[in-house]
């Protein structure tokens, strides 16, 4: 089965919903990305993603904001030594 994306978004993730959780409020949707597609002009020479590059805005409580600074990282703990 395929989901349609959005031509012009940099990074489309498929999804199939696993689970629902009912939280008072709102239910919780617990999926699993089955499928990843993106845009091969964002992609570095190592094949990462370049997401400080793709122009991302995202939209919380009527505001919207784009990506900022690198701030840091995770999984120093079990990071690779470099060569």
């Amino acid at each position: 089965m395929r989901a349609p994306g959005i031509a012009e978004s940099p990074l489309n993730m498929e999804c199939v919903v696993r689970e629902i959780k009912k939280l008072g409020s709102h239910d919780m949707f617990v999926a699993e990305i089955v499928n990843v597609t993106a845009d091969e002009r964002l992609m570095d020479e190592k094949g990462k993603f370049e997401l400080n590059s793709a122009g991302l805005v995202t939209y919380s409580h009527g505001e919207y904001f784009t990506l900022g600074k690198k701030l840091g990282k995770f999984g120093y703990s079990v990071q690779k030594k470099g060569k």
